[in-house]
């Protein structure tokens, strides 16, 4: 293998980096607004597909920088850059563009961990009003004494 393979295989990773940046953003639109939890994970299994797909590149590209006697990681990209300008352009775009991912995953995972918080807090609240309530209202408006049933919810 030689760097034409290796700007190859780079170049099919940062296809598949700006489709799931698309979907990264898509997933911050979606967030941000009311949505349906299986929305969510239409995107989760979107972004694992990516995920899958950029594994199969970074071996792709490992072979190539190993052919060409450099190792494979973001020194050996690096090293292999410097020696071809083409190629250069092609890492730089690479590294931009898997930094905008990692940024926009760190900052969807926060969106979801609070999320999250959010609703832990609520099922507390809501089952701490439980154990102090003696009655309940019924469907049909009716109070009924309450029967305090522990379930093993988790959010």
């Amino acid at each position: 293998m030689s760097t034409p393979s290796l700007s190859f295989c780079l170049n099919q990773a940062i296809t598949v980096l700006e489709s799931f940046n698309q979907t990264l953003s898509q997933e911050n639109d979606l967030l941000l607004t009311t949505h349906d939890d299986s929305d969510l994970l239409a995107f989760t299994q979107q972004k694992n597909q990516f995920l899958a797909e950029l594994e199969a590149q970074h071996e792709a590209c490992g072979h190539a920088l190993r052919a060409l006697g450099l190792e494979n990681s973001h020194e050996g990209l690096l090293t292999a850059a410097e020696n071809d300008a083409e190629l250069a352009t092609i890492v730089q775009r690479f590294f931009e563009l898997a930094e905008t991912a990692q940024h926009q995953n760190n900052q969807n995972g926060i969106i979801i961990q609070t999320y999250l918080e959010h609703n832990q807090q609520a099922l507390q609240a809501i089952t701490s009003m439980m154990q102090r309530s003696e009655q309940v209202y019924t469907a049909q408006g009716k109070t009924r004494p309450h029967k305090l049933q522990h379930s093993a919810i988790k959010a």
